[in-house]
């Protein structure tokens, strides 16, 4: 759990990133869902 943070950008407490939908990073997030938050962006 720790590295998929890690590998998603999320090095601390109330951190927020922006990153590419990707197959890939829906799997990261599913499996760290209880602890982020996601919602879209508008570009």
């Amino acid at each position: 759990m720790r590295l998929t943070l890690r590998a998603l950008g999320i090095r601390h407490h109330q951190t927020s990133v922006i990153l590419n939908d990707t197959p890939a990073l829906r799997g990261q997030i599913k499996k760290v869902r209880h602890l982020v938050q996601v919602t879209p962006v508008k570009e």
